[in-house]
């Protein structure tokens, strides 16, 4: 896996199968790579199999640190001013995250939530959107943070929300395995 903006790449050991989107491949190398699994089992999906389950899809990439793509999430998919996202109050959210309170008023249904360590770096954070008649009744959960060395964007319906720690321990134990090489899963 080649990240261009950290110039520098990751090696992995992952099965053709189980990628499901191969995106921008150029000489043999990958710049992004999307997965499917089945929400419960972590099963690897192949796209036909995804019709009609309940999966978890991630995708690995390299992207800006976590602190900027989650002030482009508030700016952008929650339409707030750009003030930093630290002057923005938070609050305790369920689950062990925090909330930011955003002003509502501007049109969009997104919440959004962080995870930070005791040191107060931003380890993880979760863009949902919330049942809508126009955007749609099913929301859905956008869950960004690092492992391996990778950027990793995880996506799954928002009655998930409760597992974000789980999801986030399996995608990163998939990953450690194929960094390592160890195909054994455990």
């Amino acid at each position: 896996m080649v990240m261009k903006l950290e110039r520098t790449a990751v090696r992995l050991r992952i099965p053709l199968v189980d990628i499901v989107n191969p995106w921008d491949r150029r000489n043999g190398d990958f710049q992004a790579l999307y997965f499917e699994m089945e929400y419960g089992s972590f099963r690897p999906l192949t796209a036909p199999e995804t019709a009609g389950k309940d999966t978890i899809a991630f995708l690995i990439h390299d992207t800006i640190p976590l602190e900027q793509t989650a002030q482009v999430f508030l700016e952008v998919m929650m339409r707030q001013s750009s003030l930093p996202l630290s002057r923005y109050p938070t609050r305790l959210a369920q689950f062990g995250l925090t909330e930011v309170v955003a002003d509502q008023t501007k049109g969009l249904k997104w919440d959004l939530f962080l995870q930070r360590s005791d040191e107060g770096t931003l380890e993880t954070y979760v863009g949902c959107s919330r049942p809508d008649p126009l955007w749609g009744p099913f929301p859905r959960c956008q869950q960004y943070f690092r492992a391996a060395g990778l950027d990793v964007e995880v996506g799954y319906a928002r009655e998930h929300l409760a597992q974000w720690r789980e999801m986030k321990a399996a995608v990163s134990q998939f990953l450690a395995c194929a960094k390592s090489g160890d195909q054994s899963g455990e």
